[in-house]
């Protein structure tokens, strides 16, 4: 009785003797084969027949017959036998294919976003401003910006563009506040040039080159979306320009000094990078100048007061070192 289904390989022989003293000769067969997952033993004598099916997690199946009825009778518990056998199999294959007890591997989690740290970014976007003249007091160096020396004050818009780069240091702290302070430079074109409203042959010409401030930040983190305001100093540089009936009466530049606010928004769309959308205010209050005047213009030399406002819509992005940031955790098994 060696046919098999798989590949068998026989592992181990067993002989015994038959308990039936009528029958001289003794047949006596005992083989063991092995698969994959499945160990299936037949044993066959004069008197009895054993067919039994273990498999690898030690389910077993056996069924035993006593040749007592003739051999009709043996063929049909032959067939038992082997459905038996094929139920164990089917069995032991059930068993092979259990999920293992050994936890699935789990990535371990990134760590958790910090705004904690250094960051270098760039800007650019668009200003306005105002200025404002007014001849010295008392018209002293016999300026003539208000045409009648009734101390008017005239008026110049300006705009342009502004474009530059910033770099800061956030802390975090109380799971959500952001603290922080930052350094910005802006180039500039933000320009106005207007006819003195007050003195039709004067024109007013103010060009700012460039903005620069220092200031602190407040926020507080939803996220990766930092809702912040800010404050501090900052300084700007003016070119002034004075004609009288198409000559030039007088020019002269300076860095002013004043103050800023203004608010912010920046969501960090990248483990690293951050998206910065800003609004600031500048106020850089007066300033009293001196000008050479132009003979050819009919005017000796003067001095005027200017004082500037000005405003900026910026849009940059950062890119965030984190030094600081937590490090991963790592999960043991």
């Amino acid at each position: 009785m060696n046919a098999l289904s798989g590949k068998g390989t026989k592992i181990a022989g067993l002989n015994y003797r038959t308990k039936d003293r009528h029958r001289s000769k003794q047949i006596s067969l005992f083989q063991i084969y092995n698969t994959d997952a499945i160990f299936v033993s037949i044993g066959l004598d004069a008197t009895s027949f054993c067919l039994a099916v273990l498999c690898a997690d030690h389910y077993e199946i056996q069924a035993r017959l006593i040749w007592r009825f003739g051999r009709i009778v043996m063929k049909k518990i032959l067939l038992a036998s082997i459905a038996a056998a094929a139920i164990g199999a089917a069995t032991c294959a059930y068993a092979a294919d259990l999920p293992s007890r050994q936890p699935a591997y789990e990535p371990p989690p990134p760590p958790p976003f910090s705004w904690t740290g250094i960051y270098l970014g760039a800007n650019v976007g668009v200003g306005a401003g105002q200025t404002t003249w007014k001849d010295t007091a008392g018209n002293f160096l016999f300026g003539d910006i208000d045409g009648n020396n009734f101390g008017n004050t005239a008026n110049t818009s300006q705009s342009g563009g502004v474009y530059g780069g910033q770099i800061g240091f956030n802390y975090e702290f109380a799971g959500s506040w952001v603290v922080g302070l930052e350094g910005q430079f802006s180039g500039s074109n933000i320009v106005g040039t207007n006819v003195d409203q007050f003195n039709n042959a004067w024109s007013l010409r103010n060009d700012t080159g460039w903005f620069s401030s220092v200031t602190g930040r407040v926020g507080y983190a939803i996220d990766h979306v930092l809702l912040y305001g800010k404050g501090g100093v900052a300084w700007a540089h003016n070119s002034l320009e004075f004609t009288n009936a198409g000559f030039n009466i007088g020019t002269g530049s300076f860095t002013r000094t004043g103050w800023t606010a203004g608010v912010g928004l920046e969501w960090a769309f990248a483990p690293n990078w951050s998206f910065v959308l800003e609004g600031n205010y500048y106020d850089f209050g007066n300033n009293t100048s001196f000008f050479a005047g132009n003979l050819l213009g009919a005017q000796t030399p003067f001095g005027a007061q200017t004082r500037q406002t000005a405003e900026t819509l910026t849009a940059g992005v950062n890119y965030h070192f984190n030094f600081w940031a937590p490090a991963p955790v790592v999960a043991k098994y």
